[in-house]
């Protein structure tokens, strides 16, 4: 009965050692399929990973082509803005050649008009001698019998005559010297003109220099901004790189220990990625924005400078009309 006891029992025991067995058998089936639907999972992640870290290196080429697009149209304002100012300068310039040329020509209609004054007051003059003396030489025609008893009158007559003709000379050698008088002071002027003229070209030479110069100094500026941003960038990039396969490393290791974590750490680092993707399309936004306002920039100089090239061309026009007109009146005055 003992033998019986303990054989029951054994058989007891062997049963409950058969279904232990096979729960446990249940619970390692269930583990398998967990373990493989975790790893279905983590490939998925793996592979939405490398796509994450495609995007993030196409994104940063794009960065780095609209980095360099934003340089070349500064660069090219740069110098929109310097032919800007050169060609408002020369327009200045222009003007103010104008306006003197203006006032000589004022000054030399001026001296025209008092020459023809005077030209006409000396040819008024001149031919009331003419006809004095038309008249007196009828008279003399007409009483030239009566010249022998009128002697004494006829002398005083013909020395009126020569101090008039005298009078006349002198009047004219007065006007004659006149005008050589003023067509010296013309030559003094214009020579004047010409040495103002060539010093306000060395001093527009002295300040294209200094512009120069202070464009190199800013080109010296942006490149340097632009160094520090491309290492600041580059120091980002790295720290991204380096954090993100850790992370993946971390996740692979912990999980065989605990399926809970081995699912919640790709998705930080999905997380991580999707961020850091965000965050590029916004640099990537403000980059196109940048563009367009440069380019905007860009055409409004370009219109700007098609402006001042066309005033600059018209005052060109005036003052080549101003100064043939000055030649003109150069020449009356000689004359």
């Amino acid at each position: 009965a003992k033998a019986d006891r303990v054989k029951a029992e054994l058989e007891n025991k062997v049963k409950a050692l058969e279904q232990e067995l096979g729960t446990e058998k249940g619970h390692k089936n269930s583990f398998s399929s967990l373990l493989l639907q975790e790893k279905e999972k983590n490939d998925v992640l793996t592979r939405s990973n490398r796509e994450l870290q495609d995007q993030v290196r196409r994104r940063d080429e794009e960065a780095r082509c609209l980095c360099g697009d934003i340089i070349k149209l500064e660069t090219e304002n740069s110098s929109l803005n310097k032919d800007l100012s050169k060609q408002r300068a020369l327009v200045s310039t222009c003007d103010w050649q104008i306006c003197t040329d203006q006032i000589k020509i004022n000054e030399l209609e001026q001296k025209v008009r008092d020459l023809e004054t005077g030209k006409e007051a000396v040819a008024d003059n001149l031919t009331k001698a003419k006809r004095e003396l038309a008249g007196a030489a009828t008279l003399r025609a007409e009483v030239v019998r009566a010249l022998q008893q009128e002697l004494c009158h006829r002398d005083n007559s013909v020395a009126l005559l020569q101090a008039k003709n005298c009078s006349l000379q002198g009047a004219a050698n007065r006007v004659r010297a006149e005008l050589e008088e003023k067509a010296t002071d013309l030559e003094g002027k214009l020579t004047t003109e010409t040495l103002n003229k060539e010093s306000l070209s060395s001093n527009l030479s002295q300040e294209e220099a200094k512009n120069d110069a202070l464009t190199w100094n800013n080109q010296k500026l942006q490149e340097k901004v632009c160094d520090f941003a491309s290492a600041r960038f580059a120091e980002i990039l790295a720290s991204v790189s380096t954090r993100v396969p850790s992370a993946l490393s971390c996740t692979l290791l912990r999980l065989p220990a605990s399926l809970h974590l081995s699912t919640r750490m790709p998705a930080l680092v999905l997380g991580d990625f999707e961020a850091q993707v965000s965050r590029y399309d916004e640099e990537a936004r403000c980059f196109r924005s940048d563009i367009s306002k440069l380019e905007r920039e860009n055409r409004r100089l370009y219109c700007d400078l098609r402006e001042q090239k066309g005033l600059v061309s018209s005052r060109g026009v005036q003052l080549h009309t101003n100064r043939i007109k000055i030649n003109m009146l150069e020449q009356k005055v000689r004359s």
